[in-house]
Order: C-alpha cells, then structure tokens, then sequence
C-alpha cells in the first residue's frame, strides 16, 4: 500500500483505490488478471495508457466499485453487459477508445451512475430508451460516435443533468419537447446530426443553461430569437448555424437578452443586421456568415462589443461597403475579420493593428494598398484576392513575411516588382500573386523562406531567368511560374524539390533539355512543360514518376519517341488526368508501341500535331477525349476499339484507311467525331443513329460510298455534319 497510485483501507488493508493513468502500461487485460481479485477496489483509474483488446467481462468481479476511468486507450470491441453488475458505480468513464457495437440495454441497472461518458467511440446503434431510468446522471457524455435513430423522450426523465452531448452523431428525428425538463441543464450539446424539425419551444425552460449548440443538423421553421431565448439569461454560447433555421429578430424596447460571448448564426436566413446585437457588449465571436445581409454594414454595428470582440465573420452575404468607414477599424483586440464574398466596394478597409487573419477576397475594392498595412506585425493570414485592387505593392510589405504565413493577393492590377521577403525570419508558407501584372525578378530573399510550401507567380509579366536558388525551398509542393516571360535553362536543382506534386512552368521562354534530375520528384502528380522553346528529348526518367497524373509538354521542340512507363497506372484516382504531347513537338511514336496503350486510369490524350507513325495506338475503356489529329499513323482502326466512355475522338489528317469503324456504335456518348483527310471508304455503319449525343460529325475528304444511312434522322442533337469531298 506504500507504492504510488495505490491506496488501501486504513482498517482493513484492503486496496481501494488504484490511480495509475500516463503510466505507459500497455498491452490487453486478462480476464484472469490479478486486477480482478481485488474484489474491495472503489476507484480504479487506468486513463491515457496504451491498453488494447477488449474491455474483459471480469470487471463484473468488482462490485464494489463507484468509479472505472479506462477512457483515453484502444479498447476495442462491445462495451460488456457484465457493467450491468457494478451497481455501486457512480462513474464510467470509456471515452476516447476504439469501442464499437451498441450500448447495452442493460446500462439500466447502473442507477447511482451520477457521470457517463462514452464519447469519441465507434458506438452504432440507437440510444436505449432504458438510458431514462439512470436519474442520478448529471453528466452524460454520448457525442463524437456512430449512434442513430432519435433521441429517447425518456432523456427528459434525467432531471439532474447538468451536461449533455449527443453532437456529431447520426441521430435523426426531432429534439424530443421532454429536453424542456431538464431545468439544471448548463450545457446541450447536439451538433453535426441529422436532427429534423424545430426547435422544441420547451428549450426556453432551461434557464439555467449556458452553452447551447445545434449547428450543422436539418432543423426548419422560423426562430423567433428574442421569444426563444429572452428568459435564458445564463446563455453565453449559442450556435444555430447550418441549419434550414430562418431566424426572426425584432426590433424590442425594455428587452434585454442573454450576454453572448459566443454567437453563431451562419446561415440562418438574416436578411439584416438582428437589432440586439446593438446592445451586446462582451461577445467574443460573432459567425453571421452564410446570410443574406445587404447593403451597408451599420456605424451601430461597428460600436458592438468594442473591448471584447476577436472573432468577425460575415463572408457570403450581400454588403456593399460601410455606413462610416475610419482609416483604421478601431478595435483593440479583433484577432479574425472575415469580409470574404460580399460586393464591398470602395477603397480597402485597414484592419487594427491587433489583427492575425484579414480576408476580404472576392469583393469588388479598388484603389491601392495602404502603407498602413504594414504596421499589421502580428498577421499570419492576408487575402486580397480576387479583387480590383492596383498600384504597386508596398515594398515594406515584406517587412512583415516574419509573421506572416498565408498571403494571397491573386487576380488583381497589382503591377511593379514583387517586394522584398524579411531578413529577420521568413515565416511564409504560401504566396499566390498570379493574375495581376508584375514585373521585374523573383526576389531573392525568398530564398530565406524556407518554410514555404505553396508558391503561385502564374499570369504575370515577370522577366527573370529560371531562379536556381528555387532548389533550396525543399519542402516546396506546388510551384506555379506559368504565363511569364521566364528564360534560360530549366535548372538542374529543381531536382532538389523532392517534395513536389505540382510543377507549372508553361508559356514562358525556357530552352535547352528537360533535365534527368526530374527523376527526383518522386512525390509529382502534375507537370506542364508546354508552350516554351524545350528541345532534345523526353527523358525516360519521366516513367518513374509513378504519381504522375497530369502531363503535358505540348507546343515544344521536343524529338524522339515517347518513353513508356506506368506511371499512370499507379494513380488510383478518378481526378482527371492528362497525357499532352501536342505540337510543335516533333515526336515521331513510342519507344515500345504495345496494341492497347497501358495507362489504365488515363482519361485524357492529346497526341496531336507530332509525326506519330506506325498503326494508331489503342486507348484503355477508361479515356474520355482522345485526340491524335495532324499525324502519320497509318493501317484500320482495330476492332478493339470499343470505347464505352468516350466522348471526344479526333483521327484526322493521317493516313488512315479501311472501313469505317463498326463498333463505335456502342460509344454512346460520344459527342464530336473528326475523321476527316483520311482514307476511310465503303459506308457508313448502319448502327451510327444509336450514337444520340453526338453534336459534330467531321468525317470529310475520304473515299465513302454508299449512302447516307436513314438513321441519322435518330441524332437529335446533331449541330454540325460534315460528309464532303466523299463519293456518296
């Protein structure tokens, strides 16, 4: 009894208690383990270990017990019915294991159960009816599991429970009016199901209540908020948020409602700012996203919870601007400000000081970025995107990339050069300029940057050769330089950036080889070469990429033979993938030209305007488009070319002859054909009015006779047809 975490009876020396959590003890329990002979143990608490297996049936021996703490293990397995026998217990706790099956029906017979939690489990089933005999529990703990059906109405024979969690369950059907009972409840807990109806009116009994949260369930009708919650001065935290909710707030005289700290209305049907919040002075969130507010946010609203409030969000609505707009939002501690998805218009409002995350993406702001914004030296997230804003970024701007993390100014007028990143700490970890009209090089002080992981240049006017020094930023994934005016050789260290998966370097003035060192990118999912000056040839270190989904080095001066690979096999993902070798490429086939091209998941190939030669290759079931227009490919098309998938097929101006062919009457959704400038003759198949999506059908300058089949009259949705130069 003199050993840590045991106590014993001081008459007796019987052990009583034994407290043994974060002990790192591990393995399962034995139902013949020495545990369970002590048959006087009281308080057993075996919490934050490494346990496996399941909970053993033994614990029945220990009757004597008024509290078992096992959560926060991987317990798996049914919960016993032997607990039925542990009458004395007051407190269950098997939170946070691996628990699965129902909870026994049983659990009735724990009547002096004063707390249960069976949270963050894999429980399925409903909640017995049987859990309203336990009327002692004040604590009762179900959420984060699998459970459905509906509530129990017999949930509100627990008038002694101060805490309730039911959330992130899959319970259906109303909240029962018996949850009106529960007048000593503090907090209800019952967001992420899939709950139905109103709000029970019953809800306004529960005057003691401080934390309320139904978000993210089914439930409707109108919420009259001052009638439903007037009476509930306790309440603090409520959430009502993505529901089918339309909440009703009427201007009041001499009401005075609940001081929120915490108030979620996200999507709740408000078409204005509620007339109580003019008199709420300590909320600390407020989430009125998702809404139909319009036209211009209030001076009133800005005088809200001056000292408290730290959390703003009202992205998605209707707003336009600001009744009275200071230089600088005056609020000492607003932390978040979430503008994002209005129509705001006008000059861009200058957050406090005091802000971390500042969006007002996708407005309509115009003008410039204030030289203010660079007194913001606490912000980590910054998005101006997708605005009309101008003018050349402020190069103090980069004073503060030490505290920054995200900044996102894509799709403006930005134009000048990029400023310099700071010399004290780069703390980036995503940039996205692109679509404005930058100019200039990529400052070399992002080399400091080491922390990023995420950089977008694409679509400006930046004139720069390939920056070598990209290498060092090697936990890079996503680097876009597309649409510039980039050149010089692609680099030998981008080879170093081997946690890539996508790589965008098209439209620019690159020259010189494809360099082997892309056998390096091991993690690459998306590559685009095209539209540059590339010469030499494809590397066949390229079909080592086994991740590779998207490809494309179309419009280069690329030579030789296309290497084979399976790195497309590899890619189990139905995303689409491309495989572009269009001109001015001058790739003459495939280094290993099997009859039926291996790439399984591919559904998209552009082989166009190359000098294939040879027989034309065979696509898997799977494609989608499939063009190798402006060829030399010569020989019938095989037999096996049953594509059911198919939507786009373009054969023409090659060399291709025979019959036309007989089995594309079962790609029914095919909707453009190109054969024409080929050597295709006899007639057309009899079958081809079964091809009803077709929309365009070129099939010109071939040597088909015969004549025009009667069941062309079945293509209703035919818009152009093209059978000249023929002998029909």
């Amino acid at each position: 009894c003199s050993w840590g975490g045991i106590a014993c009876d001081q008459d007796t020396g019987h052990v009583v208690s034994l407290y043994l959590p974060n002990n790192c003890l591990h393995g399962s329990i034995n139902s013949s383990n020495s545990l369970f002979r002590l048959v006087h143990l009281q308080f057993l608490t075996l919490a934050k270990n490494e346990f496996t297996g399941s909970i053993p049936y033994s614990f029945a021996n220990l009757t004597k017990l008024y509290k078992l703490d096992l959560s926060g293990n991987h317990f798996f397995e049914h919960i016993p019915s032997s607990f039925s026998h542990l009458t004395h217990l007051s407190i269950l706790y098997l939170d946070s294991n691996q628990l699965t099956g129902q909870i026994p029906a049983s659990i009735r017979n724990l009547t002096q159960l004063s707390d249960l939690d069976l949270g963050y489990n894999q429980l399925t089933g409903q909640i017995p009816a049987s859990i309203g005999n336990l009327t002692q529990l004040s604590n009762l703990n179900l959420g984060y599991n699998q459970l459905t059906g509906q509530i129990p109405a017999s949930i509100g024979n627990l008038t002694q429970l101060s805490n309730l969690d039911l959330g992130s369950n899959q319970l259906t059907g109303q909240i029962p009016v018996s949850i009106g009972n529960l007048t000593q409840l503090i907090t209800l807990d019952l967001r992420s199901n899939q709950l139905t109806g109103q709000i029970p009116v019953s809800i306004r009994n529960l005057t003691r209540i401080e934390w309320l949260v139904v978000y993210d369930n089914n439930l409707t009708g109108e919420l009259d908020f001052e009638y439903m919650f007037l009476k509930l001065k306790n309440l603090n935290f409520l959430a009502l948020s993505f529901n089918k909710l339309s909440v009703i707030s009427k201007p009041t005289i001499n009401v005075t409602l609940p001081k929120f700290q915490i108030l979620d209305l996200a999507s709740c049907n408000l078409y204005e700012f509620p007339y109580f919040l003019q008199n709420q002075d300590e909320l600390i969130m407020l989430d009125l996203s998702e809404n139909k507010l319009h036209g211009q946010i209030p001076k009133s609203f800005w005088n809200m919870s001056k000292k408290t409030l730290v959390y703003l969000i009202l992205d998605a609505n209707f707003l336009t601007g600001f009744d009275q707009l200071p230089v600088v939002l005056q609020r000492s501690k607003l932390y978040h400000l979430n503008l994002a998805n209005n129509i705001l218009q006008g000059s861009l409002p200058i957050p406090p000081p005091s802000i971390i995350s500042y969006n007002v993406s996708n407005n309509r702001l115009t003008g410039e970025v204030s030289p203010f914004f660079c007194n913001l030296t606490s912000i980590s997230f910054l998005d101006l995107s997708n605005n009309s804003l101008g003018g050349i970024l402020p190069q103090c701007l980069g004073n503060i990339s030490n505290s920054l993390s995200v900044l996102n100014l894509q799709n403006n007028n930005f134009h000048g050069n990029i400023p310099q990143a700071s010399v004290k700490g780069c703390k980036l970890k995503m940039i996205n300029l692109s679509q404005n009209q930058l100019q200039g090089n990529i400052p070399g002080s992002l080399a400091g940057c080491d922390r990023l992981e995420f950089l977008n240049l694409g679509n400006n006017q930046i004139h720069d050769i390939f920056p070598s020094w990209l290498g060092t930023l090697v936990v890079l994934k996503v680097l876009i330089l597309g649409s510039n005016k980039f050149c010089g050789e692609i680099p030998i260290d981008i080879g170093n950036l081997k946690g890539l998966r996508l790589l965008n370097i098209s439209n620019n003035i690159l020259t010189g080889h494809i360099p082997s060192s892309f056998e390096n990118l091991t993690q690459l999912e998306a590559l685009d070469l095209s539209q540059n000056k590339l010469s030499g040839e494809i590397p066949q270190q390229l079909s080592q990429l086994t991740f590779l989904s998207f490809l494309n080095v179309s419009h280069n001066r690329l030579t030789g033979s296309i290497p084979h690979g399976k790195q497309f096999d590899t890619y189990q993902n139905n995303s689409c993938q491309l495989f572009l070798f269009e001109a001015p490429t001058f790739l003459t086939g495939f280094e290993q030209l099997p009859v039926v091209l291996p790439w399984s998941n591919l559904l998209d190939m552009n082989l166009a305007n190359n000098i294939l030669q040879g027989s034309l290759p065979i696509p898997q079931p799977s494609i989608f488009t499939y063009n190798v227009s402006n060829n030399e490919l010569t020989g019938q098309v095989s037999p096996f070319f049953r594509n059911t998938c198919l939507t786009f097929l373009d054969l023409s101006n090659n060399s291709l002859g025979g019959m036309l062919p007989q089995c594309l009457h079962v790609t029914l959704l095919l909707v453009t054909i190109h054969f024409s400038s080929n050597r295709f003759y006899v007639e057309f198949p009899k079958d081809i009015g079964n091809m009803k999506a077709l929309r365009l059908h070129n099939i010109s300058n071939n040597i088909l006779t015969g004549h025009i089949p009667s069941s062309f009259v079945n293509l209703t949705q035919l818009e152009a047809l093209d059978l000249s130069q023929n002998k029909l």
